[in-house]
Order: structure tokens, then sequence, then C-alpha cells
């Protein structure tokens, strides 16, 4: 099925009453974890949201320490581009409709980074104001909100910070990894010609795969 990229005003917001990121936004408005995020894993809102990711921005010891069910461990603006963005062997992204939702430990820094970081990938790839995904939302609270009054829709059923002291090294070495991409370094490794015996960039695992 040939997709196109979607115009952000032929459609509105699924989420009417928050603020997305069809129009600049402030961070002060975001998803409440208990009306929207929630009623999203239990299928209350199958009709309304057809297909949703949740995007966990934290790093990996975190997330393996317990997440929101399903959500995909993406953490560097590489793997965004990756996951999120056509490849250069013309694979496009998914149906429009998906709504994606970013979060870290409490949604202040690295959630909304990212999910910035997505838009201006999107805006880049595409015509003004065309866009791949219309409709990106960062979890009001992060992960420390959500775990505090969601717990069983976590798994593992746990909770460890960026900073707990049985990790500090592995902070170190995240931290000290940490490049951000420019968009024109990202645009050149996507769409960039395949010469033969080129390798094809090592795709996340399937088991990583949290599409609902």
């Amino acid at each position: 099925m040939e997709y196109t990229p979607s115009h952000p005003a032929m459609r509105p917001c699924t989420f009417s009453t928050l603020a997305s990121m069809n129009k600049p936004i402030t961070w002060a408005q975001r998803l409440t974890p208990g009306a929207l995020v929630a009623s999203l894993l239990c299928g209350q809102l199958a009709g309304v949201v057809e297909e949703y990711v949740v995007v966990d921005c934290r790093y990996p010891y975190e997330y393996a320490g317990g997440h929101i069910k399903g959500a995909l461990n993406l953490y560097r603006e590489e793997q965004l581009a990756r996951w999120f963005l056509p490849d250069p062997l013309g694979t496009t992204p998914c149906p429009r409709s998906r709504v994606l939702i970013f979060h870290c430990e409490f949604s202040s820094e690295r959630g909304p980074r990212l999910c910035r970081s997505l838009r201006r990938m999107d805006r880049d790839a595409n015509r003004y104001p065309e866009l791949w995904y219309p409709e990106l939302y960062v979890l009001r609270g992060g992960y420390k909100e959500f775990y505090q009054h969601f717990q069983g829709l976590c798994e593992p059923q746990s909770y460890v910070h960026m900073r707990h002291k049985d990790f500090r090294a592995e902070l170190r070495n995240y931290q000290r990894r940490k490049q951000p991409w420019s968009l024109r370094r990202i645009r050149k490794e996507l769409f960039k010609p395949l010469s033969p015996g080129t390798p094809f960039p090592e795709p996340i695992p399937d088991s990583q795969r949290g599409t609902h």
C-alpha cells in the first residue's frame, strides 16, 4: 500500500483537549496518565485511537528495571530515525493514524527532547506542512508519576531511578556516549544510496517492537 504524509490541518488531534505537536506548544501541557495512557493500555480507547506507541526515552538499565507495558526503548536520535523514518531501501513509515507518546523518568528533559527531535526530522523529510507523524505527545510526569498510580500496567512492576547507586557506571557510560546527531547527518545516513557491500544498519530486535 502506497503511503503519503499527512497534512496536519486535515484531521483534528486524537486527544483534542490536549496540546499536541501539530502546532508550537509549551511543554506544560501533556498527557494525563490516568485518563489517557492507562485507558489506551486497557483497550478503552480502541474506537478512538487506531494505533499507538509509547516511546520510553530512558537508558536501558532504567527500562529493564520497569517500564510501561509494550513501550519501545529508544533513547538516541539515530534510533528514532531508524525506527520511524523511511530507510534507504524504501520502507515507509507506518500509517499516519499512529499516535506516539514519549516519556522519560520525569518527562522533563529526555522525553521532550527526543519528541522535538523526531518532529524536526519529520519536518526535514517532508514538504511543509506534511508530516509522517502528525500526533506526538509527552506523558505528563513521566514514568515516575505513571508508576505511582498504575504499577499494575508496568513490567516488571518496579522502578529504577536514573541515578540509582547500583548503575553509576552505566549512567556515566551512556552520558559519555550522548552525542546528538545533527539533522543533516541523520538525513545523509538515511537517504544516501547504498553501494555494493554496504551493510544495512542493524535493526532493533523484534522483542522490543511495541506496536499496538
